[in-house]
């Protein structure tokens, strides 16, 4: 009977916790803010690169060598033909370039500064000054290398362009200096294909099945966007536990409810509401994702399997992650109080930011495997690893999610502690110290 009362504290409670926070302004916002400013993002970066294609840019080439202008030009005459021919939408409709022929004896200081003020101007793109040698690999220096002088020195459309442009003719007319055959040299110079695929299985009929290229390339992606979720999921509610906790200690509300609740039931309730609140965040996500998904025909990329393990992570992540802020909120007077102590919890939650294209290009690698069993990063990191394969063995996130949900048990545990002594205590704010010794506190 008496068990009974407490889980119906608990329950009252959790559903308190969770209307309270999925009716705010603030919750709605941020999960319709969230999937907005993705497509937002998408369309803002389509929209950046249409308007780019439609600008032509022009370059200055000054040819010391006299052996790359007259193929420079003809290259972006045969770029602008294609692009003008090219319907509208596709690819290949891209920015012309107009290469501008520059007498290399005119070439001093002054024009090179004259030029670079045009660069800033807007009126040209870039100005090209190509060696006297550049047909000779050695030795090495201005007069065998191409300066290329832009505004930004950043990997451009223009720049890959051109060193690509120039590369090919320098290398063909050295091909055709050692006595090769001009067919010979194009045969030698076609592009080679070289395209990504998944690996092979074979199907019920015994065929052997490839993974299609578009589904291959979208599975890179793929992870990237499920950690962002799963980040996503649970800082917008774990975090905002900490500010309502601090809210009712500053109020004194918390005093009237445990006149009626023990503290460790009235942290629980709050733990649970707020997992309920993380869950709805990630069904609107994952149903924005099927949606979008279905739309592109990548709907094999979110297997019930993998669902199933990203809800339960989130859910521990949420007890785990939650208990912590919970009892930090607990612990101090106010927000700029909790900063320090927050941080530390922070950079373990931010740590799969930095690792996770080691995750994504070697999920099966021991770094990846390490991190997925370290139960505070565990379920930012297993997710991940199942999203990249399915060769990750099924005892491996089932023991994470074991250890994460033995982790997050021990949290709760402590931080019930925390909050039994700091929920009441005014004044001074605790260091690490003082907080683990109200962790180790028993009731």
């Amino acid at each position: 009977m008496h068990r009974d009362r407490h889980l119906r504290k608990i329950a009252v409670i959790a559903r308190r916790e969770y209307l309270a926070t999925v009716r705010t302004r603030s919750f709605l916002l941020a999960v319709l803010l969230m999937p907005a400013l993705i497509v937002g993002s998408v369309a803002v970066q389509t929209w950046l690169a249409r308007r780019g294609a439609s600008e032509d840019k022009t370059v200055v080439v000054f040819d010391h060598s006299g052996a790359l202008i007259d193929g420079l030009e003809a290259a972006a005459a045969a770029r602008g033909a294609e692009g003008a021919a090219a319907p509208d939408g596709d690819e290949r409709g891209r920015s012309r370039f107009t290469v501008v022929r520059g007498d290399p004896a005119d070439l001093d200081d002054e024009l090179r500064l004259a030029l670079s003020a045009r660069i800033r101007g807007g009126e040209l793109a870039a100005f090209v000054e190509i060696g006297a040698r550049i047909l000779e690999a050695e030795p090495p220096g201005p007069s065998t290398m191409i300066a290329y002088h832009a505004e930004s020195l950043a990997f451009s459309e223009l720049r890959r362009w051109l060193e690509q442009t120039a590369r090919q003719r320098v290398l063909q007319r050295r091909l055709l200096a050692a006595g090769i055959a001009e067919p010979a040299i194009e045969r030698a110079l076609a592009p080679v294909v070289f395209e990504g695929s998944g690996l092979l299985s074979r199907g019920a009929d015994g065929q052997l099945q490839r993974t299609d290229a578009a589904q291959a390339i979208a599975a890179e992606f793929a992870p990237l966007a499920l950690l962002f979720l799963l980040f996503n999921a649970i800082l917008l509610t774990a975090q905002p536990a900490l500010q309502a906790v601090i809210e009712e200690k500053q109020q004194r509300i918390a005093e009237v409810l445990l006149g009626s609740v023990a503290p460790f039931d009235l942290m629980l309730g709050k733990l649970l509401g707020y997992v309920l609140a993380s869950l709805t965040v990630l069904v609107v996500y994952l149903l924005a994702a099927g949606g979008l998904a279905q739309h592109y025909g990548l709907l094999g990329l979110l297997a019930p399997a993998l669902i199933a393990w990203v809800v339960a992570y989130v859910a521990v992540a949420v007890l785990l992650y939650g208990a912590i802020f919970v009892a930090i909120g607990a612990a101090v007077n106010d927000l700029k109080e909790s900063q320090n102590l927050m941080l530390p919890a922070m950079l373990v939650i931010m740590a799969p930011l930095f690792v996770w294209s080691e995750v994504v290009a070697e999920p099966l690698g021991q770094l990846a495997t390490g991190l997925s069993l370290f139960p505070m990063v565990t379920p930012l990191i297993m997710p991940m690893r199942l999203a990249v394969t399915g060769a990750v063995p099924m005892w491996q996130p089932a023991l994470g999610l074991m250890l994460t949900a033995l982790t997050a048990l021990l949290v709760v545990v402590a931080a019930g502690r925390i909050f039994r002594v700091g929920i009441l205590a005014y004044g001074k704010a605790p260091t690490l110290r003082e907080l683990a010794r109200w962790a180790l506190l028993k009731g």
